[in-house]
């Protein structure tokens, strides 16, 4: 089926503007006189490391003699929430990014450029896409995924004979959320110690590079479109050593922004890694490199800590930065406001593609060369994350020259040029002013009744929780804009509250993290995640009784609220309630939404495993088995329940795919082993069951091993694995004397009385 095509127009500009450019950057000062004494030699070394690599990778690319393409290659790297103010090359003196630095000499760098909205799925759904969440319809973190209707930069380089391929580090850009269309290669590896991707958040840099080296060395393909995802900046903020500890002494940086500083240090290290991997395969010269962040990150400057309510510059205003073989000698200052929707159509005139009528993004290269200039008029922003989470109104607003205006129920005027930091509201004296933002507002409103895109989508309860852990709120409301909503400012103070309980909730610190929800409830009294999250405190705290107070009172207030329900049966779990855990999801079943489907069969299944009813309880791990195989611990419970009713044919297909997910793992490996055995499969059961001794030998271990060669005639062996076992095992064991009983007789099986 072809996909419906839209020609929605952008307003243009109605005055020609002079665009500013500058081909000079001013050098920083010394990137390591401010650090402790204790510090300089090793960060001094960590500096020159960067520069040296830096060099050699763009400068030596210059030498390289290599035949022309036809197409060049297009590296995309996204910043997840990074500011540009936090940048050296955009005036920071603070923060330690001398990779970034240097590459803005090198190319255009982007002194005003701007996200769409504050959030990372629907920020590179725009990027993607080239257009503006009211059209692509991903308007938040959750509940959303970007359409299969809407047509993808990667899909039309794609259709072009490009490879593409993505390397993404987090949950909120997991492939089922829709970004994964066009990609060959969709790398979402977050199976952190093997475990699967809703119990863990994000992965580190140096991991999102290892796994994008580990496919450039061996599977890459010309030309290619690669998307490179860090999230490092992100919530919790817990850079690895130096960088934890590289802004200690900062007195220009709040407490929580020393760490965040060094996240963005640390990714900036290992952005320079990749350069260089191009470098040493002698493709700077035929590439080119797009840099950008999705958004920012708040830091308590207009009261929020985070970065999805508001849309004030700490949060929309991010670093852009376009390198291109031979592009200029110096640094290309672009002073004219632009877009991460302006990505799209920059790549495609880049390749000299068409660039497709639909789209809202423009292209900038034209711009950057100094042939011309933007003829679009305002920039569009928004974010709907207060709107759906705490029915406040939605917040909507435009970017035009220097005036920035915030369309809310306490609406926000300011002049970016004499009051960049917006600290002065000029709505009420500059009612014109606020009159005219307001039509230029409209037509990009009048834009959105235009799309019928349906990007809502149901999640999983994993899914949901995974947001919540990442700081996001799954929306609790349904409502619709009016002018009795309120004004987010209003609920910010207890918004925070909330985060700061979930942010000490990740990191196990439960007191605190009692206090702040608890705040936050005071505040906002009717928020039932509040209410979910207290429950969860107490269960992890190991408190189910408090938290099942919570739960029935979040089940009383919140009757649609299918996920009190589920972790009520969670808190009776963990009493061994088991019948009370049944009750409650039974009675529920029959209306359970899709995306509490999942976690809802896992509970039961676990329920059921409990009543020793494991027909049942097979049934309901199948269930999430099929949705989530990548799911270990569902796959585990499922193979072990085949296993216990005899069906090792099923149990051995289950361990093999978790083998596969998990290779060394040594209890995957002995569980193996067991099947095999088993199945009458001696070579397979011998090699596990080494395999599982030589790494982890367990008294257990031996035990099985001995009964299995012992059926097999081995008996040397037998007796060997068997008083091993004796050796290792606890004296209370027992199983003790039934090993000294076959060792007995397998004795005499060996040397057989006369």
């Amino acid at each position: 089926m072809s996909k419906k095509k839209k020609h929605i127009q952008v307003p243009q500009s109605i005055h020609q503007k002079k665009q500013v450019r500058s081909f000079f950057i001013g050098e920083r000062r010394g990137l390591v006189g401010t650090l402790v004494v204790i510090l300089s030699v090793l960060i001094s070394a960590y500096v020159f490391f960067y520069k040296s690599e830096g060099q050699v990778a763009l400068e030596s690319s210059d030498t390289i003699q290599q035949e022309p393409s036809k197409q060049p290659n297009i590296l995309l790297i996204t910043l997840d929430t990074t500011r540009a103010d936090r940048i050296g090359a955009y005036g920071c003196r603070v923060v330690r990014t001398p990779f970034l630095d240097y590459l803005s000499r090198k190319g255009a760098i982007f002194q005003t450029a701007y996200t769409s909205v504050p959030m990372t799925l629907p920020s590179h759904a725009s990027l993607l896409t080239g257009t503006y969440p009211f059209i692509h319809q991903v308007r938040n973190n959750s509940n959303y995924k970007l359409s299969s209707e809407m047509t993808t930069l990667p899909e039309l380089l794609k259709s072009q004979g490009y490879s593409t391929a993505a390397f993404v580090s987090s949950f909120t850009v997991d492939s089922r959320f829709g970004l994964d269309q066009g990609f060959d290669v969709y790398n979402d590896d977050l199976n952190l110690q093997g475990f699967v991707k809703q119990y863990f958040s994000e992965r580190p840099a140096a991991d999102v590079f290892s796994s994008f080296k580990e496919w450039f060395d061996t599977s890459r393909q010309t030309p290619f479109f690669i998307w490179l995802h860090f999230f490092d900046p992100h919530t919790p903020f817990i850079p690895p050593a130096p960088f934890k500890i590289m802004f200690t002494d900062e007195p220009e940086s709040p407490g929580l922004m020393k760490l965040y500083d060094g996240e963005v240090s640390y990714m900036d290290f290992y952005l320079s890694h990749v350069l260089t991997l191009l470098d040493k395969n002698q493709l700077i010269s035929k590439t080119h490199f797009f840099l950008v962040g999705d958004h920012g990150e708040a830091f308590g400057e207009h009261l929020e800590i985070g970065h999805q309510v508001f849309c004030y510059q700490e949060n929309i205003h991010v670093p852009l930065l376009y390198i291109a073989p031979k592009l200029s000698d110096s640094s290309i200052i672009v002073s004219e406001p632009v877009n991460v929707i302006d990505i799209m159509p920059s790549v495609l005139e880049t390749v000299s593609l068409p660039i497709p009528e639909n789209i809202q993004g423009q292209t900038f290269l034209q711009t950057v060369r100094g042939n011309t200039q933007s003829q679009r008029i305002g920039l569009y922003f928004e974010s709907m994350f207060s709107h759906e989470s705490f029915a406040c109104a939605p917040l909507t607003g435009i970017v035009n020259a220097n005036l920035k205006y915030i369309d809310l129920p306490q609406s926000e005027l300011y002049d970016l040029r004499t009051d960049p930091q917006e600290k002065k509201n000029l709505s009420y004296e500059n009612a014109s002013d606020v009159l005219s933002l307001q039509k230029l507002l409209a037509t990009y409103q009048d834009m959105a009744a235009q799309s019928s895109i349906n990007s809502r989508r149901t999640m999983s309860m994993d899914e949901q929780k995974m947001l919540e852990s990442l700081g996001y709120l799954v929306g609790n409301s349904t409502a619709q804009p009016s002018e009795n909503q309120a004004d987010p400012k209003d609920k910010i103070i207890g918004y925070n509250e909330f985060l700061n309980g979930m942010n000490a909730l990740v990191q196990k610190q439960y007191q605190k993290s009692e206090a702040h929800l608890m705040r936050a409830l005071e505040l906002l009294p009717d928020d039932k995640e509040i209410y979910l999250q207290l429950a969860n405190l107490y269960n992890l705290s190991g408190k189910p009784e408090q938290a099942i107070t919570f739960l029935n009172k979040a089940r009383e207030m919140f009757p649609e609220a299918m996920k009190g329900s589920i972790d009520a049966a969670v808190a009776y779990l963990r009493l061994e309630k088991y019948e009370d855990a049944l009750a409650i999801l039974k009675d529920s079943e029959s209306t359970q939404r899709l995306e509490h489907q999942v976690m809802a069969s896992f509970i039961l299944g676990e329920i059921y495993s409990h009543l020793k009813k494991p027909e049942e309880a097979i049934k309901y791990y199948r269930k999430v088995y099929d949705v989530e195989p990548e799911n270990i611990d569902a796959a585990s419970n499922l193979a072990n329940l085949y296993h216990q009713i005899g069906n090792l044919s099923e149990a051995l297909k289950i361990y093999q795919r978790i083998n596969k997910i998990v290779p060394g793992d040594i209890q995957v490996i002995y569980n193996l082993a067991v099947i095999y055995a088993g199945l009458r499969d001696f070579n397979n059961a011998q090699s596990c069951f080494q395999k599982a001794l030589s790494s982890n030998p367990q008294p257990y271990m031996f035990f099985d091993y001995g009964f299995f060669l012992a059926e097999y005639g081995r008996l040397p062996q037998a007796i060997a694995a068997m008083q091993r076992y004796i050796e290792l095992s606890d004296p209370r064991d027992t199983q003790r004397d039934r090993a000294r009983d076959l060792i007995i007789q397998w004795q005499m099986r060996v040397q057989p009385r006369p």
